[in-house]
């Protein structure tokens, strides 16, 4: 029962906040940044528990490793820090979303290419450079990920910058169009066909399509496309679910998947609530620690791109602790790594102290990439390094940390 009124009543401040954020963003480019990242927060941690009442907590009889998880999801103490923890986290954003639009910067929406044009055409089409010169064409005959094409891993790293890259690019030449015609649409249709065929991964589409919102919420000024696009949005995100279910069941199945098996693994995918209640349970309730010393992975977040030849003790990366702790395995025999979350891994350093710390970190990461003279390729490359902070690990984006840090150092001396 206090498990039920705990929920209930952090879904209806973060339903209140994301409503808010998910009306404004449509209005104004001011607050599109913070919008979009209150956004993705309630689609990880708070819709996977309105499934929970609506579908049912999972069993992870087909993750079966994930069974770890279930005490935390079923332990009072755990949930009410749960639910405190992301209320805290939407608040802080809500009131900095406020405080921005209540702020009369001028927002920097539009993007000269002008000499870059012909660079950033070129690293549009470096992934299938990349693919030709390795002479792995042959390979993509198949749309499946990497392991199923028999691909290296050196390979793998260098398609993956690649890809960014591309990505990257492609989304501020098409939005930094200014008339797009239906030619247009298709191109950005195909376009987007070709990055998922080539990645293999699901994760590239959900990536493509916010960075794509993002740049049409900066740069379109038309009040009848975006009222269009504020209608048909959720729809948009019904589709990327279900595809999702599609490559679990049909393209990679784990098992003989059935409804349920794809439900749990949905779970998995789009959520980080279980993981964060494990993290709790582990520290609050059992004693037991994820990582070594407080701050460690935060070290190793913060200096991933430092090599260990350099740095021989140099921390691993959050997910290798937090897997060895789920799979009970030492992390130099880790099969695989669990998806990790900024949520967890604030608690996994700092215990209680870590829940206003990544509130507040998260705000001031935020606010780097958009104060007033921020143009829209730093702000966009900001929004993914948040979603890499709340949903992913940093490693696999190094091109996008290296592409920040160059536009930041150039913001500065530019002034």
């Amino acid at each position: 029962m206090i498990i039920t009124i705990c929920d209930v009543l952090m879904l209806l401040a973060c339903t209140l906040v994301a409503g808010i954020s998910y009306r404004r963003m449509f209005r104004t480019p001011r607050t599109v940044l913070v919008d979009l990242v209150v956004i993705v927060v309630y689609m990880f941690m708070c819709l996977p528990i309105v499934f929970n009442y609506t579908v049912g907590i999972p069993t992870y009889d087909t993750a079966y490793w994930y069974k770890v998880f279930l005490p935390g999801m079923a332990d009072e103490g755990t949930v009410f820090l749960y639910d405190i923890y992301v209320v805290l986290v939407m608040l802080a954003l809500h009131f900095y979303g406020t405080k921005r639009l209540k702020n009369d910067d001028r927002v920097l929406s539009d993007f000269n290419v002008g000499k870059w044009r012909w660079i950033m055409e070129l690293a549009i089409a470096l992934p299938l450079i990349v693919i030709v010169l390795s002479g792995n064409l042959a390979k993509y005959s198949i749309y499946a990920d990497s392991l199923a094409r028999g691909l290296n891993d050196s390979f793998v790293f260098i398609e993956n910058c690649s890809l960014f890259l591309s990505l990257f690019c492609f989304t501020l030449l098409y939005f930094g169009t200014p008339e797009r015609t239906k030619l247009h649409l298709l191109v950005l249709c195909f376009y987007t066909f070709l990055v998922a065929w080539v990645s293999g991964k699901r994760f590239i589409v959900a990536l493509a399509l916010i960075m794509y919102l993002f740049a049409f919420l900066t740069t379109e000024k038309n009040a009848v496309k975006r009222n269009r696009l504020y209608k048909t949005l959720p729809i948009l995100v019904l589709a990327l679910v279900a595809f999702s279910g599609f490559y679990m069941s049909v393209i990679k199945p784990l098992t003989n998947t059935i409804n349920y098996d794809v439900y749990e693994m949905l779970r998995v995918d789009f959520g980080r609530d279980d993981v964060t209640k494990y993290v709790i349970y582990q520290m609050n309730v059992l004693g037991r620690q994820i990582v070594d010393y407080p701050g460690e992975t935060i070290l190793s977040f913060i200096f991933f791109f430092v090599p260990r030849q350099i740095w021989p003790t140099k921390p691993f990366q959050h997910y290798q602790y937090l897997t060895s702790s789920i799979l009970k395995v030492p992390i130099t025999q880790l099969p695989a790594g669990t998806t990790p979350s900024g949520f967890e891994m604030f608690f996994a350093n700092f215990g209680l102290v870590g829940m206003p710390l990544f509130a507040l970190a998260l705000v001031l990461f935020i606010k780097l990439f958009d104060s007033s003279n921020t143009t829209m390729p730093l702000r966009l490359l900001g929004l993914v390094l948040c979603l890499v902070l709340l949903t992913q690990s940093i490693d696999v984006y190094l091109v996008y940390v290296v592409l920040a840090v160059v536009l930041l150092i150039r913001r500065t001396i530019k002034g």
